[in-house]
C-alpha cells in the first residue's frame, strides 16, 4: 500500500541533551512534539550488538524500570544522572546530544514509543565560542 507521508513528523529536530547535572533535558520544541507530560515516563533499551545503540521508549504510567518524566518551569527532563554516570558520559566538559528518531516498528514490541538516540559531542569550551561567533 502506497501512503501519503505526515510530514509533520519531520519539521521538528527532536533532540535531548544531557545537562550538567547529568539529567536528560528536553528542548520545547522536542517537548512538544512528543507531546511530554509528568503522567509519563521513559524506559531506556541498549542494543548490546552491533553498534550499541541506545533506544528511549516513551510510555504512559510508571512502568518498572523506567525514569518519571519531570517538569522544571516549562522544561521536561529525566533524572537520568546515575545511568550516564554508569555509562562513562563525560557531560561536565562535553555537550553531549542525542538526535531522536522514531522507530515505529519498535513500538509494539516495547509497548511505547521507540526513539533511536543517535549520539553526538562538543567540547563546552568550543560550543561557547561557536555561539559568541554567532552573537557577533
Amino acid at each position: 500500500m502506497i501512503r501519503i507521508l505526515d510530514i509533520e513528523q519531520y519539521s521538528v529536530r527532536l533532540k535531548a541533551t544531557i545537562q550538567k547535572s547529568g539529567r536528560l533535558g528536553f528542548t520545547a520544541d522536542t517537548a512538544e512534539a512528543l507531546a511530554l507530560s509528568t503522567a509519563m515516563s521513559v524506559q531506556f533499551a541498549r542494543d548490546d550488538d552491533g553498534d550499541r545503540a541506545l533506544y528511549m521508549v516513551l510510555r504512559d504510567g510508571q512502568p518498572a524500570n523506567s525514569f518519571r518524566v519531570m517538569k522544571a518551569g516549562q522544561y521536561f527532563y529525566l533524572p537520568t544522572k546515575q545511568m550516564f554516570d554508569a555509562f562513562g558520559e563525560d557531560y561536565i566538559n562535553k555537550v553531549v546530544m542525542f538526535d531522536l528518531t522514531p522507530i515505529d516498528s519498535l513500538d509494539a514490541q516495547f509497548g511505547g514509543r521507540v526513539y533511536k538516540m543517535t549520539r553526538r559531542e562538543l567540547d563546552r569550551n568550543k560550543q561557547k565560542e561557536s555561539e559568541e561567533d554567532m552573537a557577533k
